[in-house]
């Protein structure tokens, strides 16, 4: 990788460093951690010493140490390396985002984030630690641990539970007694059948960062159009496979050879001599129909993501990424494979190519395809631009819709990290507390107001798929 792009990758890596409060938390705590934050500012420093390297104007390696040693708190010796190459530096760079993704579960597009503008004063500005921010993840650190150590006692307690009820069991199996009636009792299961339900499972938990309120007109209206634009594209390519340009007749030959021959077979090449002379603006075959055909699905697919009865607020307020993925991909080839449509002169150049395949050059070498044109278009004129323009709304059409679908994704909600975070907690401390025998009620803010919570109801093919899936449990 060339010198400027490293430098300007470590230069973003260390803004998003700083820019994340938990990280600058672990500054101050974390040696380890800190001597590869120095190791990446004299990197940069050694960028900028040998090959002048800046970014966006300026040289960083001064900004950062000062932003360092601000958070830390503490004095820092920073130092230009004697010799490094390019290739080491990136390597220590690499290393350095697996370090921190894996140390302190900070996900890696969040480090490498490259979109931002900032400076100087940005870099500055967002390097504040204080007792507050120390106090706030001091007290998630202990609650972790709290909750690690609950949950490794009580599954020792479980373990030794386990063993006496085996023991017990034992005993009752052999003298052909069951204390409970049954056909025995798996005291495990019936544990962990009543372990809480995690809040990703509850429908009443919203792991997204906003509700959008027009979200939900916003997938209608998408979805209408996507249709729309799908069942217009049918009907343009239906138009352009049905509409066949007969060139058979003399006076085409004649003005594409300047009236050299009255045949078309007499200058065809020997292998092209039963090639019809009616040609369809858009070739039809069973390969071509199923292409269409594929084509179709994106519409269906973000259609039923948006007219369905939504089964949870995830669903109302956020669009799947799939379909409109899927519809993106789908319409930028079906954009590629129109814009050989787009005006005549495509039309024109598209037959110029074919005769140019299927013509002998040594019978037919004055060609001219312009005069073989004007009789094309004074017999199918009119047919060709209402087809052109139809294709030309096509591309506009879907044009549109990438657009669009573009725009829903970069407003689509985001996953809330510290929400899903702290869910997870609560409901290790409420696992842990269930486990010794004890109650724990998970913080309720986690959780929607129930007027706002959809309760779907279960479809007929859902309880049909369910109960299938318990008989076949049961057989096995």
């Amino acid at each position: 990788m060339e010198p400027n792009k490293i430098y300007e990758s470590i230069v973003e890596l260390l803004y998003n460093v700083i820019k994340n409060e938990k990280l600058r938390y672990e500054l101050t705590k974390d040696a380890d951690f800190k001597n590869q934050i120095v190791n990446q500012i004299n990197n940069i420093l050694f960028l900028e010493k040998e090959n002048a390297q800046n970014y966006n104007n300026v040289q960083w390696a001064t900004t950062f140490a000062k932003a360092i040693v601000k958070i830390t708190n503490e004095k820092q010796r920073f130092e230009k390396p004697e010799q490094k190459k390019s290739e080491d530096i990136y390597a220590e760079y690499s290393s350095f985002i697996s370090y921190v993704t894996k140390t302190f579960e900070i996900g890696r597009n969040e480090l490498v984030e490259s979109k931002i503008k900032f400076t100087e004063q940005d870099v500055m500005f967002i390097s504040i630690m204080n007792d507050e921010i120390k106090a706030k993840y001091k007290l998630i650190e202990d609650e972790k641990i709290a909750a690690e150590k609950a949950v490794a006692d009580a599954e020792k307690k479980s373990k030794s539970n386990n063993q006496n009820n085996n023991y017990s069991n034992n005993n009752f199996n052999q003298a052909g007694q069951n204390p409970f009636g049954g056909n025995g009792f798996n005291a495990q299961d019936n544990y962990f059948s009543n372990m809480p339900v995690h809040p990703m499972q509850d429908p009443r938990f919203y792991p997204y960062n906003i509700k959008r309120k027009w979200m939900p007109i916003a997938k209608y209206i998408i979805a209408a159009f996507t249709i729309f634009t799908t069942l217009f594209l049918i009907v343009t390519m239906a138009m352009l496979m049905s509409t066949k340009i007969d060139f058979s007749g003399s006076n085409y030959v004649s003005d594409y050879t300047n009236g050299a021959f009255l045949s078309w077979q007499d200058i065809f090449k020997s292998d092209f001599k039963d090639t019809p002379t009616a040609l369809a603006l858009a070739g039809v075959s069973f390969q071509t129909i199923m292409s269409y055909f594929f084509f179709i699905l994106p519409s269906i697919y973000i259609g039923v993501s948006a007219f369905r009865k939504p089964r949870s607020m995830r669903d109302k307020y956020r669009i799947g990424l799939w379909p409109v993925i899927f519809t993106i991909i789908f319409f930028t080839f079906e954009i590629v494979s129109l814009i050989s449509y787009v005006d005549s002169n495509h039309i024109k150049t598209s037959f110029g190519k074919i005769l140019k395949i299927i013509v002998d050059p040594e019978k037919a070498k004055e060609t001219n395809l312009n005069a073989f044109w004007n009789v094309v278009m004074n017999n199918y004129g009119s047919r060709i631009n209402t087809l052109t323009l139809m294709a030309d709304l096509s591309i506009a059409f879907l044009s549109l819709s990438i657009v669009v679908g573009g725009v829903i994704l970069a407003l689509n909600p985001r996953l809330d990290r510290n929400k899903i975070a702290f869910a997870n907690m609560e409901f290790q401390k409420a696992a842990a507390a269930m486990m010794q025998g004890q109650n724990y009620t998970m913080d309720q803010s986690l959780y929607e107001n129930d007027d706002e919570v959809i309760n779907s109801k279960e479809t007929k093919f859902s309880k049909w798929w369910n109960d299938f899936i318990k008989k076949f449990k049961k057989k096995k």
